[in-house]
């Protein structure tokens, strides 16, 4: 039961539990009161880890698919499970690079630029890996005592790491209890994320099956009642969708409010992030360039990425909740013809094969570019109506699992946060 900090009190955090609410223990330190660095090096038996801002230490092939790692990795630093690992390279929202603790149970061996630390407690390194989990709170923190050196590089010493002040309490007895708070929160979390990497890649499975591999007629897995009804029929995309270019409208034409345009950064990651630097045009446009309206359910394609990564080529499904939207250049509208049914088309397209057709056909050096031209002209396996809509229930109920779980993660993570904000003191508040 946590209990709420009636005295207000500058160094204390919101909240408390009760049997810590009148001790104010929680004076400004600096980190290396809490952290010590080891400085021991490789023993040779371990594997190479990398650090992750999502996934935390995981071993690198794991993590990337194969060891970056040098010949030689007895300069390499070797961190004890409960250890705590400092990066220093930026990394998405940490311009200063990102702080973790080894959650594993065995030693592994992390790169020698990064900085590791074995904490006073196991429970004070989790409280510092939380700390550290926030971008505002890293960024306050290490902004002031890190230099950037050319290319961006990150110029911080590892003592210069411990020498910033943070207000943790010195308590071990309140330590435990705030680690296991958020530790038994941070274990539900990890569990939804394991249920949810579980059943992304029991769909992407399903996509191989379902669909014929490169030079068949027929998928590996068929569902009974389809399995002695023959060959799936070999024709283009043309044969099985009409496509839509956007149109180039002009950013000089953009309001405040209005009928908004999707872009290609809409598209992101395989989904319609809406939110993503929303553009709008006058509710006009919707009768002046009507024939670039899209509606619930059309499904879009992003047509411009970046060569040698899989960036672009998404295909995706305008929510049913979605009001009326424009269609903007370099994003192609997908629409069906007679005898396909749509969902089919949107599982059809997410499949590996045809994406490995579709970034094959690409142009560009730098950019990728999908030519609608090429797109039309792709060979590609589809099976009559009814079985399609077989394909289509199956993958559809298994991305709504995905979806409800994706979900539940973004509604833990966001009472984690809550929880973390209220657990560590302000740090704009002014000091006593």
């Amino acid at each position: 039961m946590v209990t709420k900090n009636k005295n207000k009190q500058p160094l204390v955090p919101e909240l408390r539990f009760p049997k810590f609410s009148g001790n104010n223990n929680w004076e400004e330190r600096p980190l290396g009161d809490f952290l010590n660095e080891h400085k021991v090096k490789s023993d040779g038996q371990c594997e190479v880890h990398s650090v992750s801002v999502h996934k935390g230490v995981i071993n690198q092939k794991e993590h990337l698919g194969r060891s970056f790692a040098a010949k030689d990795t007895s300069n390499y630093n070797l961190a004890h499970p409960n250890d705590v690992i400092y990066t220093k390279s930026p990394t998405g929202d940490f311009a200063f690079g990102n702080v973790k603790q080894s959650h594993l149970e065995i030693k592994v061996i992390v790169s020698p630029l990064y900085g590791v630390f074995t904490p006073i407690t196991p429970e004070a390194g989790y409280i510092i890996h939380c700390f550290f989990e926030s971008p505002q709170r890293a960024f306050k923190y290490l902004d002031p005592i890190t230099q950037k050196g050319a290319k961006n590089t990150i110029q911080i010493t590892n003592q210069g790491f411990l020498s910033g002040m943070v207000r943790f309490p010195h308590s071990p007895a309140e330590q435990k209890k705030i680690a296991d708070c958020l530790g038994s929160l941070g274990d539900l979390l990890a569990a939804h994320c394991r249920k949810l990497d579980a059943l992304q890649d029991h769909k992407k499975g399903l996509l191989q099956q379902l669909f014929p591999a490169e030079g068949e007629t027929t998928p590996a897995l068929r569902f009974p009642e389809f399995k002695d009804t023959g060959e799936w029929k070999v024709g283009s995309v043309d044969d099985l969708a009409s496509i839509l270019m956007g149109n180039a409208f002009k950013s000089t034409d953009f309001a405040d409010c209005g009928i908004q345009l999707i872009r290609m950064g809409n598209l992101y990651q395989g989904t319609l992030k809406l939110e993503r630097s929303p553009a709008f045009l006058p509710s006009f446009f919707a009768q002046t360039h009507s024939s670039f309206v899209l509606e619930p359910a059309d499904l879009l394609m992003s047509m411009t990425g970046t060569v040698g990564k899989k960036d672009y080529g998404f295909v995706v499904q305008i929510p049913n909740d979605s009001g009326k939207l424009l269609l903007n250049q370099r994003v192609i509208k997908i629409t069906p013809k007679r005898n396909f049914i749509k969902e089919f088309l949107l599982q059809l397209f997410q499949s590996e094969n045809f994406l490995d057709s579709l970034y094959a056909s690409a142009g560009g050096t730098k950019q990728a570019n999908l030519s609608a031209v090429k797109l039309k002209l792709l060979k590609i396996s589809h099976p009559k109506p009814a079985e399609q809509q077989k394909i289509a229930d199956c993958l559809s109920d298994l991305d709504a699992t995905i979806t409800a779980e994706s979900e539940q993660i973004a509604a833990l993570k966001k009472h984690k946060k809550g929880l973390m904000q209220q657990l560590f003191p302000n740090p704009d508040s002014s000091k006593a």
